[in-house]
């Protein structure tokens, strides 16, 4: 059984978490998070985001892993800063 947003706001649920990175796992992209952002809005959610470039991570992964480099800061921050920029996600 699947439930939207706002049923499972009714049923309790204050928070949700999407994820920037994970591709193919978890990663959403930028129009669900936003439509995601949109709808939490409506209903009174919090949403978490775990900004991190999916793409870009995986590709530091390797290159870190075969020269040994140390870890950059991500960068998928930027990412939804811009998005709650865009707009104060209009219902």
């Amino acid at each position: 059984m699947s439930y939207s947003l706002l049923e499972k706001r009714l049923l309790g649920v204050p928070s949700f978490k999407l994820y920037m990175a994970y591709k193919n796992i978890l990663q959403v992209d930028d129009g669900a998070l936003l439509q995601a952002l949109r709808r939490a809005g409506e209903c009174g959610a919090l949403v978490c985001v775990h900004c991190e470039n999916g793409i870009v991570r995986g590709i530091r992964t390797m290159r870190q892993n075969y020269w040994g480099l140390a870890e950059q800061p991500s960068i998928g921050k930027l990412r939804i800063i811009k998005l709650v920029k865009l707009k104060r996600f209009p219902r």
